[in-house]
């Protein structure tokens, strides 16, 4: 890292700190309605702590960033484990299995119909420049309404965020 572009530096030690700090002292959690960028707030219910007999738990988010009315969130624990592709061959974003779940059985079971509608449709280039050098050159954009950050954004935001943990339900 470069010193004088606006990117706090630390050493080794305090990163290491930093990243084994709880995130109930890194985030504040606050309302929908009052996000910003660094705040934790809860929407929509998922299974999490493997009990089906209490119900879906509400997922906490990340706001990563803001942009006018909509802001890029990131959920604060993996909720889930899924396989990119389920017949295990390689496949683009636009045709894996992974995206068809996120985008229908998961929005569905985690979001009710009203929830659903505040979820803006964002476009993905899906391009080599996302950072995905594996990805063949006519790889088509995806319209989603919920999705993996690009490695690009994942780089992006790497000082900002904690790789997410997983829940009892994921881990199962």
């Amino acid at each position: 890292l470069e010193r004088g572009r606006g990117i706090p530096l630390m050493t080794r030690d305090e990163a290491i700190a930093e990243m084994n700090r709880p995130d109930e002292e890194k985030y504040e959690r606050v309302e929908l309605d009052q996000a910003r960028v660094g705040t934790i707030v809860s929407f929509g219910r998922y299974e999490q702590d493997g009990d089906d007999a209490n119900g879906p738990e509400p997922i906490e988010w990340i706001i990563l960033t803001q942009f006018g009315n909509r802001a890029l969130l990131l959920s604060r624990d993996c909720l889930d484990a899924q396989y990119f592709n389920d017949d295990f061959g390689s496949a683009p974003w636009e045709s894996c299995s992974l995206r068809s779940w996120l985008n229908d059985a998961f929005l569905k079971a985690a979001f009710t119909e009203e929830e659903q509608a505040r979820i803006f449709a964002t476009t993905n280039a899906n391009t080599m420049a996302d950072g995905y050098p594996g990805l063949p050159a006519n790889s088509n954009p995806t319209t989603d309404r919920v999705f993996l950050l690009s490695y690009k954004e994942l780089t992006a935001f790497a000082g900002t965020i904690t790789i997410p943990g997983a829940t009892a339900y994921a881990e199962a």
